[in-house]
């Protein structure tokens, strides 16, 4: 077995078996699903009165049609569109969303004055795109590609933008107002050299990344050292934010790896664990960050820690980092070695009422053991 073999096989061994987790074949089955699940259920559970249930059973048959292509399910507008609706009550604004929605699938084509005016509530249409012949196109200057090696797949990457996300995202986390920073061909490196250490570390993790992620945001900097990325589950599903000025090419790199396992997990329990929001009550202290999170988030954390020490294992078996940042990737083993067994025993109490995420823990402790800690 060949010495960056064994690093792969880690990833490969939890997302690649379906009594731990699902391929990414299915993760992409169940976002394509995502779109008819949960309208069928707002149809079910009498969310949508009869007067517009006819134009949701519509946009259910045009996407059902079209779902394989990508545009239609690689879009977190989209899911945001949806999680949105299946909240709304109010027939008026459940009309004016699945107008957006008709417009995301390209079928609806509302007035241009009508069309901004809903458009206002989203980033894309507010920001990121322009209104151009009867559609909406990516404005150039707001965004660049970064491509697959194989040239099968892009990244579509969004610099910071003053007021994107007002009303959506945090204020501590997306700041309105911002000072400019670095350079575009400066992102555009340390974008791409975090992707050329990824598919060095794991051709798995680094094909995964494509087939789940569309969209990296670039954040202003939100000067949090040590939370530098996020994700906003289901609800922007195929998005990942980023801090790139808290960051260098290892530390991003990081980042894609820590964001693409929460977009991978909350897909598949938003389909295996539909309850899971009894959990979200139970608090722990990460002894990682020292930060207090739910024990869903913390059972997920505890998953990418273990990736993440395996990843740090690799980069100083494989000369990857080399003097300070060797020192800061040593030091960085060191406590996640140390740390990842408190936050085990933490989980293991704290899930003792939730059978569900108790069994998983334990798949991923023997699992992990055998991997990380053998080498």
């Amino acid at each position: 077995m060949g010495s960056m073999d064994k690093y792969n096989q880690l990833y490969q061994s939890l997302f690649d078996q379906e009594d731990i987790f699902s391929n990414i074949e299915v993760i992409q089955t169940m976002a394509i699903d995502f779109f008819p699940n949960i309208l069928h259920r707002c149809i079910h559970e009498r969310y949508v009165t009869k007067k517009i249930e006819g134009q949701v059973n519509d946009l259910i048959d045009y996407y059902t049609t079209h779902s394989s292509e990508t545009r239609f399910w690689k879009n977190p507008e989209l899911f945001k569109c949806l999680v949105d609706f299946s909240l709304q009550k109010d027939t008026s604004s459940q009309k004016n969303l699945l107008n957006l929605i008709g417009m995301q699938l390209g079928i609806e084509h509302e007035p241009v004055a009508t069309t901004k005016h809903l458009a206002t509530r989203f980033f894309y249409y507010q920001k990121c795109y322009f209104f151009h012949e009867n559609k909406f196109e990516l404005n150039e200057t707001n965004h660049f590609l970064v491509h697959k090696m194989d040239n099968t797949q892009i990244l579509t990457v969004c610099l910071p933008l003053k007021n994107a996300f007002t009303g959506f995202i945090s204020e501590d986390i997306y700041p309105t107002i911002f000072s400019t920073k670095g350079t575009v061909d400066e992102m555009k490196l340390l974008i791409e050299n975090s992707l050329s250490i990824l598919q060095k570390y794991s051709p798995g993790l680094y094909n995964d990344l494509f087939e789940t992620i569309s969209y990296v945001f670039l954040t202003p900097d939100f000067g949090d050292s040590i939370r530098f990325s996020y994700n906003l589950r289901t609800q922007y599903f195929g998005a990942i934010f980023i801090n790139p000025f808290q960051t260098n090419e290892v530390a991003f790199a990081e980042s894609l790896i820590h964001e693409l396992i929460h977009q991978r997990i909350w897909m598949q329990w938003a389909y295996n664990m539909p309850d899971l929001h009894e959990y979200e009550q139970i608090r722990i202290e990460s002894p990682v960050t020292n930060r207090l999170k739910s024990l869903p988030v913390m059972t997920q954390a505890y998953i990418i820690y273990n990736v993440l020490y395996d990843f740090n294992l690799f980069l100083v078996s494989e000369n990857i980092v080399s003097g300070a940042r060797k020192k800061k990737t040593d030091t960085a083993i060191q406590h996640l070695q140390k740390n990842i067994p408190f936050l085990y025993s933490r989980l293991t109490d704290a899930a003792i009422d939730a059978p569900e995420l108790s069994n998983l823990i334990g798949r991923v402790h023997a699992l992990t053991n055998t991997f990380c800690y053998e080498k």
